[in-house]
């Protein structure tokens, strides 16, 4: 089962962002077995770093500040 991940604001105050990543995962992180960045897919990883900042160089921490909700679908 799928659950949706909302990320929005972090360093830069991003606008939100959207996800579908596993339920099972979510459960893994909501009990902190897992960091942030193991819900997402290598891809799903690029877009939300890129989403969040894309600056060369910066050290804002992308989107590992960012705001995250869930919403089974």
């Amino acid at each position: 089962m799928k659950v949706r991940m909302t990320m929005s604001g972090g360093f830069h105050n991003s606008k939100p962002i959207t996800f579908n990543v596993p339920l099972s995962k979510v459960q893994d992180y909501m009990n902190g077995y897992i960091p942030l960045h193991e819900l997402l897919t290598k891809r799903q990883d690029a877009i939300a770093t890129n989403h969040f900042c894309g600056i060369n160089g910066c050290k804002c921490g992308s989107y590992a500040r960012a705001n995250v909700e869930f919403e089974k679908k």
